[in-house]
């Protein structure tokens, strides 16, 4: 009977170790289990930062913008070398988060294209004006474009052109912004190519001094386009900076540097890294091609 105990005994040990190994793979298999379970989850976000990244966005390492155009009227096909071209349009960015300052920009294009759209000259006002609309500007067309887009550096353009009724002709006006998307704020043309204020309205100087020499009208140089500056800058109110892949344009207003049959003399002043351009003619200030547009109503 005591050897029977024992014998007992030995085989409850036995049970006991096997129950104990037992549970001890079993721990093993759910830390494994757990283990992969984090792997799954980082393919499923890689999946979708690659679904994000083919609809145009981009992951936080590559942090790239892009952007529609929304088109507001059309010309008619009766428009010569005009068909299809947008009147008023704006741009619409979008960007690998979701931003507030990207939501507060495109809000601006967009009202700043609607207000102007609600306020075009129609043939009623033009051919039959009352004494009040005699004065008041009416917008012909206006449209916004993009010249530069790199990560999260945009330059925008606002090209429009305003008239009163019964004035002898409109006036186009461009005005250039280059914005930080990211950041929700403007960035001077000069800080983008590493130069102060005064060292890029320098170098403007010298592209009007030039283009004035070989192309001018009513002046022959800066100096007579800007009779009243000591100190060969050109004033900030006078020109208008847009950025390019070529560099840093500098745009000016009609009769800023001649006649009106000028037009809007478009200089580069500088390359992308400050350095100064030596050209005298105008240049191209041409918007980056874009596929993807819309039709906008406007109620």
């Amino acid at each position: 009977m005591k050897h029977m105990g024992i014998r007992s005994m030995v085989a409850a040990l036995a049970m006991a170790a096997m129950l104990v190994f037992a549970l001890f793979a079993a721990g093993c298999q759910s830390e494994g289990d757990d283990q992969a379970e984090p792997a799954t989850d980082q393919a499923a976000e890689q999946a979708a930062t690659d679904a994000e990244t083919a609809d145009g966005a981009s992951s936080d390492e590559t942090a790239a913008y892009t952007y529609k155009l929304c088109v507001l009227e059309r010309y008619g096909d009766d428009v010569e070398g005009a068909a299809g071209e947008p009147r008023f349009s704006y741009l619409k960015f979008q960007g690998p988060t979701a931003s507030e300052a990207v939501g507060s920009l495109n809000e601006e294009l967009q009202n700043d294209a609607e207000s102007a759209f609600k306020a075009k000259l129609t043939d009623e006002i033009a051919n039959n004006p009352t004494d009040a609309q005699l004065i008041q500007e009416y917008y012909e067309e206006l449209n916004y474009a993009c010249t530069y887009l790199d990560g999260s550096l945009a330059c925008i353009t606002r090209t429009s052109y305003t008239t009163h009724p019964q004035a002898a002709h409109g006036m186009p006006i461009i005005e250039g912004k280059l914005y930080d998307l990211e950041k929700g704020r403007e960035v001077s043309a000069a800080d983008f190519v590493g130069l102060k204020d005064k060292e890029l309205g320098a170098l403007t100087w010298q592209a009007a001094d030039r283009f004035l020499a070989a192309n001018g009208d009513l002046f022959g140089s800066a100096e007579e386009a800007f009779p009243d500056v000591a100190d060969a800058v050109i004033p900030k109110d006078a020109v208008s900076y847009c950025i390019t892949p070529e560099g840093v344009i500098a745009v000016f207003e009609p009769y800023t540097l001649g006649s009106f049959a000028m037009g809007m003399p478009t200089l580069l002043v500088c390359d992308l890294d400050g350095n100064p351009a030596e050209a005298d003619g105008a240049v191209d200030l041409a918007p980056l091609p874009t596929t993807v547009e819309e039709d906008v109503s406007v109620g």
